[in-house]
């Protein structure tokens, strides 16, 4: 899967994923754990929910207030079910330190678009060194004459009132460490070391891609909660996707490990920077992703299966659920994985549903289907121009909405929500891959993607105005 803010200077300031739920006692059979979610009581179906609208025809905005799992749900501060349907926008990743496509379209009216076409979260990649140098947006990457009050701003000023704006308008957003530096010859896509530091004990102190590191352990910590800081009071912010694509073994055989111990145990970082988190918003959802592993071999207790992401690590055997992440504060870690077809990862099971789906099974969906914990696809996109990218993306949808249980997949009765997911990504890049979500006017949904994305929209069970 290889594709491609005001300078904070001193601000530094599951969950038991598997936590028990109540232990009281119960009818003859026990409760299964999912069931324990709140459900809503029954009212009048509506268009509206608390915001006001509907996230467009096809979906709904998220509910006021913050979120947190239960069994392998993500529900509401009633505890009612969820769907954290979300849309990738890039740019903060190191490609110009704005979002793309202001050179096309306006900000907010393009943000509008979003709840239009069904999305309710923006899912916002960002890197180190839009903390640690603000850098400003990159030249040509904004028209002023479509965006006159961006004049002057820098990059993480701009953030600013994307984030403000989110708000009003009742889109959420998750923050997504994608590289440390980003930038022209920063890989901004995927850092080629696999691990989520370029520098000191651990690295060969380049980022992979042939780039003098810059940003060790502890100073990706200082800027992930810099930036969490930043956006406390933020009504928009409800999650941190602590890094984008882990890689098992990177480029230059760095290797990274589940719980093993040593300045590459990615599990300990997930839990040390899960922790502090929690400290600064005791609310936050804390997204923590499987390391990427694919015919290497890695010398790290992983089971080598899952190229979108390995949560079987430790000894290949049920690796998240035998050792989770654990955070002070229960019931806040949602795992993920990244899902693409063949035109961006072609690992010959993603070829055919009939492949895809038992080795989904085993590196992630297990987590779901036994009500362990949620999981939730940060990444996942087609430019659908081909059969088999079609039959993907219907096969992939289908598995989210509870359609293959009867091939040992997760299915959703009452009032579950199927498995939420990030599209990536929003706009038109053409040449790209994948290429987008709109026709070149940056306006219009591609009516083929649409078809796509509104299958995994979030509809609550009982639509309410609070």
């Amino acid at each position: 899967m290889r594709k491609t803010i005001l300078f904070l200077s001193t601000v530094l300031l599951s969950t038991a994923m598997l936590q028990a739920q109540s232990q009281a006692s119960t009818p003859n059979p026990p409760t299964p754990s999912w069931n324990h979610c709140a459900e809503n009581p029954p009212g009048p179906i509506s268009r509206q929910n608390d915001v006001g609208n509907p996230a467009g025809p096809t979906g709904f905005l998220l509910p006021r207030g913050y979120f947190h799992t239960c069994g392998s749900q993500i529900v509401d501060e009633k505890g009612s079910p969820v769907r954290i349907a979300s849309v990738g926008w890039p740019g903060y990743d190191g490609n110009g330190y704005v979002f793309r496509g202001l050179y096309s379209v306006n900000w907010q009216s393009t943000m509008r678009s979003m709840v239009a076409d069904g999305f309710n979260t923006i899912r916002i990649p960002w890197n180190d060194l839009l903390i640690t140098e603000n850098p400003p947006p990159y030249p040509n990457q904004i028209d002023f004459t479509l965006n006159p009050d961006l004049v002057g701003l820098s990059g993480m000023q701009i953030l600013d009132k994307v984030v403000a704006y989110a708000g009003k308008i009742g889109l959420r957003i998750i923050f997504d460490h994608h590289t440390n530096d980003g930038g022209h010859d920063g890989n901004g896509g995927q850092q080629p070391n696999g691990l989520w530091f370029d520098l000191g004990p651990g690295t060969n102190g380049t980022d992979g891609g042939g780039n003098p590191g810059t940003i060790t352990a502890a100073q990706f910590e200082k800027d992930t909660l810099a930036l969490a800081m930043h956006y406390r009071n933020s009504p928009a912010v409800i999650g941190y996707d602590l890094d984008n694509e882990p890689l098992g073994v990177g480029v230059d055989n760095e290797t990274l490990n589940w719980g093993q111990g040593g300045p590459t145990d990615i599990w300990q970082m997930y839990t040390t920077v899960g922790n502090a988190l929690l400290k600064i918003n005791p609310h936050f959802l804390i997204v923590c992703e499987g390391p990427q592993t694919h015919d290497w071999n890695p010398p790290n207790g992983m089971a080598d299966i899952g190229p979108e992401g390995d949560l079987t690590a430790v000894g290949g055997v049920n690796g998240a659920a035998k050792k989770p992440v654990v955070l002070h504060i229960p019931n806040q870690v949602v795992y993920s994985v990244h899902e693409y077809g063949p035109e961006v990862d072609d690992f010959g099971v993603n070829e055919q549903p009939s492949t895809l789906i038992p080795h989904m099974n085993a590196a992630w969906g297990y987590l779901v289907t036994q009500h362990i914990a949620p999981v939730w696809i940060g990444e996942m996109g087609s430019s659908l121009d081909s059969p088999v990218e079609q039959n993907w993306a219907q096969a992939m949808v289908d598995y989210m909405n509870g359609k293959y249980g009867a091939a040992g997949g997760p299915v959703f009765v009452g009032n579950q929500q199927g498995i939420g997911g990030d599209w990536w990504l929003w706009g038109e890049f053409d040449g790209e891959v994948p290429d987008g979500t709109l026709e070149d006017d940056w306006k219009t949904p591609r009516p083929d993607q649409k078809a796509i994305t509104d299958q995994i929209s979030y509809f609550p069970a009982y639509p309410y105005r609070w």
